[in-house]
């Protein structure tokens, strides 16, 4: 999304009527999609440890 449709204020209005996802709820999924981020990459690295250890 463009930053000019984000700062037009009818762009905000028109997403609220379509019922788009709530500040809060956009809050939601950022901290959920940063959690399993956090996840993959700690798997990601248990994984190269075990891998390396072995050699």
């Amino acid at each position: 999304m463009s930053r000019g449709l984000q700062n037009d204020g009818r762009f905000e209005d028109r997403c609220a009527e379509d019922g788009a996802p709530s500040e809060i709820e956009r809050y939601r999924a950022w901290i959920a999609a940063k959690l399993l981020q956090g996840i993959c990459l700690f798997v990601l690295l248990a994984i190269t440890v075990v891998l390396f250890d072995s050699w």
